[in-house]
């Protein structure tokens, strides 16, 4: 797999860790649209609901989970496409996108994230 880590880190909570994992896609989108505390707020979201979010279909198990930007709800807020690797408490933080700039992932997409997915699965 290719390296397209940018960061890793762990979040305790019910003495489970968590481990997430940024990819780039992911991590520019979080730069450009969500403040440290937009982002803290999501990272505890997915250790209350790990299986939280849509599965989307050929998605190779990613999800894409609606999160509601700050005022606005989740028709305005941003769409988070997510890997969980349940054996390692790992989330794989793929892409985001916010939703008045982006319907939905084209096929295309959703083939590259899936291919990317199968390489997560197997390393």
């Amino acid at each position: 797999m290719q390296a397209h880590t940018l960061a890793a880190y762990a979040l305790a909570a019910y003495s489970r860790a968590m481990v997430f994992v940024e990819l780039t896609p992911f991590a520019d989108f979080r730069r450009e649209h969500w403040t440290d505390e937009d982002f803290r707020a999501f990272q505890s979201f997915p250790l209350v609901s790990p299986e939280a979010g849509d599965l989307i279909p050929g998605g190779g198990g990613l999800r894409k989970v609606r999160w509601a930007a700050q005022g606005r709800g989740k028709r305005g807020g941003s769409r988070i496409i997510c890997y969980g690797k349940v054996s390692g408490n790992q989330i794989y933080l793929v892409y985001g996108y916010v939703k008045s700039e982006r319907e939905d992932l084209t096929p295309r997409q959703v083939k590259a994230l899936a291919d990317l997915t199968r390489d997560l699965k197997n390393g």
